[in-house]
């Protein structure tokens, strides 16, 4: 082993396991490690790549640099509190941070680790009844929920833990797909999006599993979502993102992957609209960089007037639809002549105003119901936009894990 990738893996050993909790999967070198570690360059955040020097070491550095002067370094989603406030998913750091109606940090909290209350890559959040906050514990395969105590939040509950032999297998579109022994019911695997639904239910976007699966208000699975290789409108593909709809409808994002447009057809660049009861309704949203269409839309909230807000992140910008799926107007955007750098997240506080995480502007942006820019703050982490005429590159921006 170089000397240098000796250094890189003693400067971030992973944590220990809780008791009775099983280790993470091991890659080369004895550390954790899946597609989400990697920055847009495909290099380890927080460890040393052979060859690179002090590369990886240098990323977690000024990750933690960032977030000691209160700036992002990877703003993976947003949620609306109560009282204007606005809860940001900071990806790299680890860390949940609470903003004020302002844009003014009030605290944060979270650690790198497996522990309660600490996070492997936080992506989703969503506000739950009594103030608590929910957020998808990406590489701990877990959503955890935490409660308001004293000053800050405390963790109340987690759930859809396992740890994985191995990921799934790619596999290529086809009956063989279909033969696949399917997870197992109410775990996770990499979930990316999480949706406050009436009663305190809360949808998960299993993103690995490509499916969404809902749980009651103690964690208790209740039923599945589509999953990949299903006739359309079920069919799912690398789900990102999730968001209750009017009439109890259930919105979820489909085909955040680096595979290309018409990767697995129906399944790619959509969103997948489910009644109340599961049962598949209708899609809406076609590949595309045109108007009402997705490029691996990542965030998806529903807004005022009925109104459902996709991060189409692949385009830079935030599309507004009705809930039958119409295409209604560019929110933010090229096309209002404020492009926005990997949008990633989407909320709706409320009073309307429409809050968008940037994961390679590193900043939020908010705006008002008819798109106006009222507020931006976080601007100046470690972010780095990829370039925009270079179609691999721009999909490494999209994709936090890899297209299996």
């Amino acid at each position: 082993m170089a000397e240098g990738a000796r250094r890189g893996a003693a400067a971030a050993p992973p944590p220990p396991p809780p008791p009775g909790a099983s280790a993470a999967p091991q890659g080369r070198g004895g550390g954790s490690r899946s597609a989400l570690q990697r920055d847009e360059g495909g290099r380890d955040e927080g460890r040393q790549a052979p060859g690179q020097g002090g590369s990886g070491r240098s990323t977690a550095l000024a990750a933690a640099a960032a977030a000691a002067a209160g700036r992002f370094t990877f703003p993976m989603s947003v949620a609306a509190l109560p009282g204007g406030r606005i809860c940001v998913a900071d990806r790299r750091a680890c860390r949940v941070r609470v903003y004020g109606p302002a844009g003014r940090l009030e605290l944060a909290f979270g650690s790198r680790g497996r522990l309660p209350g600490q996070f492997a890559y936080p992506a989703g959040l969503a506000a739950l009844p009594g103030g608590r906050i929910c957020v998808a514990d990406c590489e701990n395969h877990r959503v955890q929920v935490l409660a308001p105590r004293g000053a800050g939040f405390a963790p109340e509950l987690s759930f859809g833990s396992r740890t994985p032999t191995t990921a799934p297998a790619a596999a290529a579109p086809g009956p063989g797909l279909l033969s696949r022994p399917p997870p197992p019911r109410g775990t996770l695997l990499f979930p990316l999006g999480v949706a406050a639904l009436p009663g305190g239910r809360i949808c998960v976007a299993d993103t690995k599993n490509h499916r969404a699966l809902v749980f009651g208000p103690r964690g208790a699975f209740e039923m599945e979502l589509g999953r990949r290789g299903a006739a359309r409108p079920a069919c799912l593909r690398s789900p990102p993102a999730a968001a209750a709809g009017p009439r109890g409808r259930i919105y979820v994002a489909s085909g955040l992957c680096r595979a290309g447009p018409g990767a697995d057809g129906p399944c790619a660049d959509a969103v997948h609209v489910f009644g109340p009861s599961g049962e598949p309704e209708f899609t809406f949203g076609p590949h595309g960089a045109g108007r009402g269409m997705l490029d691996s839309p990542a965030g998806i909230a529903a807004g005022p007037r009925g109104r459902i807000l996709v991060a189409d992140t692949g385009n830079g910008r935030v599309l507004a639809f009705d809930d039958a799926g119409r295409f209604e107007l560019e929110l933010a955007g090229p096309g209002r002549g404020s492009p926005l750098r990997g949008p990633t997240g989407v909320a709706v506080r409320a009073d309307g105003s429409v809050c968008v995480s940037e994961s390679y502007g590193s900043g939020v942006r908010v705006l008002d119901p008819d798109g106006h820019e009222m507020l931006r703050f976080g601007a100046g982490g470690t972010g780095a936009a990829p370039a925009a005429d270079s179609a691999a590159a721009r999909a490494s921006t999209l994709d936090p894990l890899s297209t299996t």
